[in-house]
């Protein structure tokens, strides 16, 4: 598995605690990358540029994680498109402004307008963020395998 966006390891912490064996994260920031070293000793993880990195390449995998990244960057269709052909890609993007955000998305269908063409089989469901106060905050949930 390549995780784009790995952040501080929490995700790959929770993977592993169900058993993943094969995981390469990256992220942007050297800090998350040295915390999630910590959490998750036995993981690889890179202080990497998504739009520069030659992991895409070089890193065996045949699943992407991308939870909480696109929304962020311009250049979101361009780290997509380096995803190899054959590869699973698991992401989330939510619904909600942020000064952080540089797109929001308001529904499945422009999610699917925006991602879909670049992969077979794309799924795209809205799960409430926040199930407790049931604030209307949704999560884009969405997959496809890379054309």
């Amino acid at each position: 598995m390549l995780d784009i966006g790995c952040g501080p390891g929490q995700v790959a912490e929770c993977l592993q605690d169900r058993g993943l064996k094969q995981y390469h994260g990256f992220d942007f920031s050297k800090q998350s990358v040295e915390m999630a070293k910590s959490i998750c000793p036995t993981f690889v993880f890179t202080a990497a540029d998504a739009l520069s990195t030659d992991l895409y390449d070089r890193v065996d995998y045949d699943a992407v994680l991308c939870l909480e990244v696109l929304e962020h960057v311009e250049q979101d269709i361009q780290i997509l498109q380096r995803i190899r052909p054959g590869a699973t890609l698991y992401a989330s993007a939510p619904n909600y402004p942020d000064k952080a955000h540089v797109r929001v998305f308001s529904s499945c269908e422009e999610v699917r307008e925006r991602y879909g063409i670049m992969f077979d089989r794309f799924r795209v469901d809205a799960i409430l963020a926040n199930q407790i106060t049931q604030e209307g905050q949704i999560l884009y949930v969405f997959e496809g395998v890379k054309k």
